[in-house]
């Protein structure tokens, strides 16, 4: 993973916000078409199924969320792509707060 430095952050986070509604619509319609229907294979890969029930990339850990949404928490399956953009985000937020 590379070092930035803050402001090097915070110029790649302004780039990619020009547009923040239309980041924003493409980020639910994705999560929505992602999250449809995967609870009974997210218990699968919580049992120990290892097999690529989800994606064709490993699922190397698993997250438990707060359980705000509905009360109760839920399993988050990450693969190392999204382990690296949950790390960017707080690289964003570091940045923003040091800055």
């Amino acid at each position: 993973m590379p070092i930035c430095s803050c402001e090097e952050t915070i110029n790649e986070f302004e780039t990619f916000t020009r547009d923040a509604g239309r980041v924003q619509r493409d980020t639910l319609k994705k999560i929505l078409e992602l999250k449809c229907d995967l609870e009974p294979y997210i218990q699968r890969i919580v049992d120990g199924d290892r097999s690529p029930v989800l994606t064709g990339k490993p699922i190397t850990s698993l997250s438990l969320s707060s359980g705000t949404t509905q009360g109760k928490p839920k399993f988050l399956p990450f693969n190392d792509e999204l382990l690296e953009t949950t790390l960017q985000i707080f690289r964003t937020s570091y940045a923003f707060r040091n800055r």
